[in-house]
């Protein structure tokens, strides 16, 4: 009869707590906190240091096409001090060097441009492979929660400094214990193709 009693109980309490866990009722989070300095994560993620450099060779590119552009430019107004100024041939001629100084301003520009917007879509790509990473390390280390952090370097010159360094880093001190970047980086950079 105790037996019954005590089956009856169990049985009852699961089928209130499947009911319960139905109509809403959720676990209490885990209360651990780490945090992530992402500055120092984008640093030391191998993805971002080969975006860095492809980058980097497509700037160095880019600036030496420039550089060829503007000899051949120089070259062009060199040799306008050969022609009389009044002949078609050099008003052709400055309008050429004109129109192609236009343009290597113009392609210098939208080359840059390009790049740097090449280099944030990237980022934001990285970035939420962060994001996902530090997800899946805080529910297997059962963390409630990851914040984002920023230690605290640099100098501050001037209150433009101090907007951007408030806004950055929200969290003023947290103790090093609870600082994650080193693991969640290392999780990050497991995936690196090649020898390490």
């Amino acid at each position: 009869m105790q037996r019954s009693v005590l089956a009856l109980a169990l049985i009852a309490s699961a089928l209130l707590g499947g009911l319960a866990a139905r109509e809403g009722v959720t676990q209490t989070p885990p209360e651990k906190i780490g945090f992530l300095d992402i500055q120092q994560t984008f640093t030391d993620y191998w993805k971002r240091q080969e975006i860095q450099k492809t980058v980097d060779t497509r700037v160095e590119g880019l600036k030496n096409r420039m550089r060829a552009e503007a000899e051949a430019l120089d070259e062009l107004m060199d040799s306008l001090e050969t022609l009389n100024k009044k002949s078609k041939q050099f008003q052709d001629k400055s309008r050429e060097l004109e129109l192609r100084k236009m343009t290597l301003q113009y392609d210098e520009k939208r080359g840059l441009g390009l790049l740097q917007d090449d280099m944030r879509r990237q980022e934001i790509l990285i970035y939420k492979e962060i994001v996902r990473e530090a997800e899946a390390y805080a529910r297997t280390h059962g963390f409630g929660a990851i914040v984002l952090s920023r230690k605290l370097g640099e100098s501050v010159e001037d209150s433009a400094d101090l907007n951007v360094l408030v806004q950055a880093r929200p969290v003023l001190w947290s103790h090093d214990a609870l600082d994650l970047t080193d693991e969640i980086v290392s999780l990050l950079n497991a995936s690196r193709p090649g020898p390490r």
